[in-house]
């Protein structure tokens, strides 16, 4: 896009100003006297002494730079009124000197791989196989060319020189750059290529013959480069076009050819440039050598100003400005201009700096945030109206967070940086929908989806709008309580009543280029319409449906292309393709550029200056950002061809930083101060340790942001137990109500008042995600099902037996050696407790994650059999064996209770020595071992389980009307064979039977019960604190 001619008619009060020549003869006028932005003085310098611009080009690195410059020469002209001159950026204007357009980036891989596939002959040796003749394997590879070929035109580099055909490293010397090539780096890049270097890149990579190793299939790769290279070239200049550096290297060839005569303008300005590629170098040269301005020969016909001033960027030493010098030799500026130029330097750096350590990411934008606010009040809002203060986000992550929080009597902001369609709902949408297919496989003739891709799928707003919350909601729902490791379509449309969810199955469309677009489109498609649809949300619904259009229509662009090329490609293809023709692609914000407060990125703020600056994100991963270059040529062939290589991003981005704050009034740095591993800040970038420590060593104010943290002790809140309270409590003493008490739920009595009301008695239930994985709850209750099933007939399962079974040796001995047995009552046991499974489903095959937690399952099973194969004989009278009980714990007052017993045997069975014991499984640790006797109904973790034997005991007495000292043990399956069953302990003394302790045990476990029906006592938060450490209900309580 070039700024079209206008005429500038400006009704301002004419500025008084001394007129010079075009020898420089005179005083150069200096307006208010005011240091001047760059533009203001190279715009000043051509308004005072050319009275006609009509046709003049000026040329600038980026559109903005060319807007602001035209403000400002509107601004220098005053009253005047004369046609504007002609302003494009450099890309604009060099695309129009070559004649040719830059083709799409995906026109140009559709004919590279056509290429590629129809003209194997150019190509010597094969490329890793017959596999890249389809277009999804080609792809990443064919893009790595492109970028590769673009470059080598873009720096002049001669293909068939750096892609040569190179079997023998010794011939380099021929193939390397002539003498004019060296000169010509030398001259614009300050150093001279040496061959060695791509001596040693050939004599590490040519691999002795016969080797087909990975060299082999570089050697080849590299091989074809320059055959597809030319093909390339030939195929887009039959058709007018050409690669982004092509269009360089073609406008360089025709002035090269036509010279002036090229040209319409009497004068060529260019403004603001930095760091050249060769061929633009060249470009610059080739013009500068075109004669002089119009008929005078004094006058130069090309003009080049430098915006390189203040400390930093004028140091012989700076890495910042180490191609700005070189720019300044081989193109100075005018002597006649160089008077103006003296208005914007300067030589010290800007005299308010400050520096703000951030304690977050996002914290960063509310820091910004609170400065623009001062910044309104400190300068007035004419200078925020007049664009004189702008906000830099060199992450582009942060520009929403920043708007939600500037202030909100800002009434002008302008978005010039714009906003990445990568960022938007829909693109978020479509990378969980390409994931859902690219790891789908095929299932029993179905297509099954893994769970977390279903899952990161429904989590998406979009999914809600598509299929309705409550059916997400039923959804995972299903997901999580059968386990699923893969959910088919069938699943879901099980669950998803009203056919919605058919949307996202691609099987009707069928395979291909058309049926992927198609598929996409359609789900968008409804999307669409339902987000039409929703009652609420209409501005961001409104939104969501611009970007959705932005997405359909590249659809329907890729369609054309693929079908004017003929290429075919899969679903993942389709998608990765959609990404590549809207990577580039932005949401531009309607507005006044040139007013307001300037929210922009890094590369906009090039030639532009600012009064007062915020500039976030000064870290060190991204002020610089390290961008790494997908590339097949290495950095020793990059540096041996004058290629740009590593350091090259980061003296761009130094210069960037440098001349950006170099005029500013005010400048604020902002950073995420967080460090450690896994930060993708990286600490603070090197700009502010160069400033620290070499460039403002005293002029920096540094400011340490923390969030505002109460320093008063908590209010905790107990809870009172109001009549409504005290009516859901006495639900646990009336008989038949269903509301019982549990060793579990006393225990959590014990351990926090607070947490035993909202769980027991208010009942508040919290969600669970376990996962795929079988966790150690499951697995816990995986071996408690395959044991019951494994020692108890089914009639006889979850009941007290009057007619125990005998274990013996033998019956034992004959388990141990039935594995088909023990893996059956397993593989069953696993689908029931973990994947919820019922009927004929119960004997499917275990497979995946699962099937690697059952073989150590397995294993804890045989152990269990084997200690108690050295217990035979012993008598099972229950399994699994559940009980209801109305506990009496004052004289006529009783209470619900429930139990629920792993294994009840007898040991030594009709012998003196037979003894009734409660076996209890663990998968985990036994925790029955209590410092001293309070601690078993504190909530001391290493007595946790000793509480709930020891009260089955007491209600297995009471409920058979038994009298028996019941031993009570732990199996903790994973060391039942080295260590034995667990016995419980009390300081240092073993717990032989529950009876020891039982007097004093009745007694605490009766005061509790009374506590909790005692209306006059509130529940309590736990006196402990170490037990609110992982509690959900903190909030409740009033405990952080």
């Amino acid at each position: 896009m070039c700024f079209q001619s206008h005429y500038f008619c400006n009704m301002k009060n004419d500025a008084a100003v001394n007129m010079i020549d075009a020898a420089g003869n005179g005083t150069a006028g200096s307006g208010t006297g005011e240091r001047e932005s760059f533009l203001d003085s190279v715009a000043r310098a051509y308004a005072e002494n050319f009275s006609d611009m009509s046709e003049f080009c000026f040329v600038f690195p980026n559109k903005r730079s060319g807007t602001f410059f035209l403000k400002s020469l509107s601004n220098m002209l005053g009253n005047r009124v004369l046609l504007a001159p002609e302003v494009l950026s450099v890309s604009d204007f060099v695309e129009n000197v070559s004649g040719r357009g830059v083709a799409t980036r995906i026109d140009m891989l559709f004919r590279l791989f056509n290429i590629y596939k129809g003209n194997r002959s150019l190509i010597p040796g094969s490329v890793q196989g017959d596999e890249l003749l389809e277009f999804d394997a080609f792809r990443s590879w064919g893009e790595i060319l492109l970028s590769d070929f673009s470059e080598v035109d873009q720096y002049n580099v001669d293909p068939d020189a750096i892609f040569a055909n190179v079997r023998d490293y010794r011939e380099i010397a021929s193939n390397f750059l002539t003498p004019d090539q060296l000169e010509i780096l030398e001259r614009y890049f300050g150093y001279t290529p040496n061959y060695r270097d791509v001596e040693r890149f050939w004599k590490n990579l040519v691999p002795p013959k016969g080797n087909s190793s990975i060299k082999e299939r570089f050697m080849y790769l590299w091989q074809a480069m320059a055959p597809l290279y030319h093909a390339l070239d030939e195929n887009l200049a039959a058709e007018g076009l050409a690669t982004p550096g092509g269009v360089y290297r073609v406008a360089l060839q025709r002035i090269q050819e036509k010279g002036r005569e090229l040209f319409e303008y009497k004068k060529i300005v260019f403004v603001g440039f930095n760091a050249l590629s060769t061929t633009e170098a060249l470009i610059f040269e080739e013009i500068s050598k075109a004669g002089g301005y119009h008929d005078d020969e004094k006058e130069s016909f090309a003009d080049f100003y430098w915006d390189a001033t203040g400390p930093v960027l004028e140091s012989p030493d700076s890495d910042a400005a180490a191609f700005l010098r070189l720019d300044k030799r081989n193109f100075p500026s005018p002597g006649w201009a160089l008077p103006y130029l003296e208005h914007n330097r300067v030589e010290t750096m800007p005299s308010d700096m400050r520096v703000i350590a951030s304690p977050s990411n996002s914290a960063q934008t509310k820091i910004a945030a609170s400065r623009v606010r001062e910044l309104v009040e400190l300068v007035g809002t004419d200078d925020v109206r007049d664009a004189r203060v702008a906000v830099v986000l060199p992450d582009e992550n942060l520009l929403f967070p920043l708007l939600y929080a500037l202030p909100e009597s800002l009434s002008e902001v302008n978005l010039t940086m714009g906003y990445s369609l990568r960022l938007t709902s829909v693109a978020s949408f479509l990378h969980h929908l390409r994931q859902l297919h690219a790891r789908s496989r095929k299932r029993d003739g179905e297509t099954a989806y893994f769970h977390e891709d279903v899952r990161m799928l429904l989590s998406h707003p979009f999914a809600h709008a598509l299929l309705g919350s409550r059916n997400v909601s039923e959804l995972n729902s299903d997901i999580l309580n059968h386990h699923r490791l893969v959910v088919t379509m069938g699943d879901m449309m099980r669950v998803v009543k009203n056919g919605s969810v058919s949307v996202l199955d691609m099987e009707s469309f069928g395979t291909g280029t058309k049926a992927g677009i198609r598929y996409i489109d359609n789900v968008l498609a409804h999307i669409d319409a339902a987000l039409a649809d929703e009652p609420g949300g209409v501005v961001k619904s409104r939104i969501d449906r611009s970007h959705i259009a932005l997405y359909r229509d590249a659809l329907r662009r890729l369609e054309w292309a693929a079908a004017e090329h003929g290429i075919e490609m899969g679903l993942q293809g389709v998608f990765y393709m959609v990404d590549k023709l809207l990577s580039g692609e932005r949401v531009t914000f309607e507005g006044e550029p040139l007013e307001g407060l300037q929210v922009m990125g890094l590369l906009e703020t090039r030639a532009l200056d600012f009064d007062h600056l915020v500039i976030l994100s000064l870290n060190d991963r991204i002020m610089p950002r390290k961008a790494r270059k997908a590339t097949f040529i290495p950095d020793s062939l990059r540096h041996g061809y004058g290629l740009p290589y590593s350091n090259y991003q980061e003296r761009l981005f130094a210069y960037y930083f440098y001349r950006m704050i170099s005029r500013a009034k005010s400048v604020t740095l902002i950073y995420d101060a967080r460090s450690g591993e896994g930060m993708r800040s990286g600490g603070e970038s090197r700009y502010l340790r160069q400033l620290r420590y070499l460039y403002a060593r005293n002029g920096i104010r540094y400011e340490n942001y923390r969030f505002m943290l109460s320093d008063t002790t908590p209010e905790l809140r107990p809870v009172e137990k109001t009549s409504s309270v005290m009516a859901d409590i006495m639900e646990f003493a009336r008989p038949g109500s269903h509301r019982n008490f549990s060793a579990s739920a006393l225990r959590k009595y014990g351990e926090c008042q607070v947490k035993f009301y909202y769980e027991v008695i208010a009942n508040l239930k919290t969600d669970t995600d376990s996962g795929d994985y079988i966790d150690p709850i499951t697995q816990g209750n995986i071996i408690h099902d395959t044991m019951l099933c494994l020692y108890f007939p089914e009639k006889d399962r979850k009941q007290f037996l009057v007619n125990r079974i005998l274990m013996t040796a033998e019956r034992l001995s004959s388990m141990l050696e039935d594995t088909g047995l023990i893996l059956r009552h397993l593989r069953r046991s696993i689908n029931k407790e973990h994947f919820k499974k019922k009927g004929e489903e119960l004997d499917d095959p275990i497979e995946g994650a699962a099937a690697m937690v059952a073989r150590q399952l397995e294993g804890q099973i045989r152990d269990i059999l084997r200690y108690d194969l050295s217990l035979a004989p012993f008598e099972l009278a229950g399994g699994e064996m559940t009980g209801l009980y109305e506990w009496e714990f004052s004289p006529g007052r009783k209470v619900n209770m429930k139990y629920a017993i792993d294994r009840l045997d007898v040991l030594c069975p009709g012998t003196t020595a037979e003894r009734w014991r409660i076996v209890d499984y663990k998968t985990g640790g036994s925790l029955v071992a209590a410092e001293e006797f309070e601690d078993i109904f504190n909530g001391e973790y290493s007595a946790k389980n000793l509480f709930q034997l020891l009260l089955y005991a007491n209600l297995l007495n009471l409920d058979r009307g038994m009298d028996e000292d019941v031993k009570v043990s732990i199996y903790e399956v994973g060391r039942i064979v080295s260590d034995g069953e667990v016995t419980p302990k009390i300081g240092k003394e073993k717990l032989d039977g529950h009876k020891q302790v039982n007097a004093e045990f009745l007694s605490r476990v009766n005061g509790m019960i009374e506590e909790i029906f005692d209306p006059m006592v509130p529940f309590s938060p736990a006196e402990d604190e170490s037990h609110c450490r992982f509690c959900h209900l903190h909030d409740l309580c009033g405990r952080n």
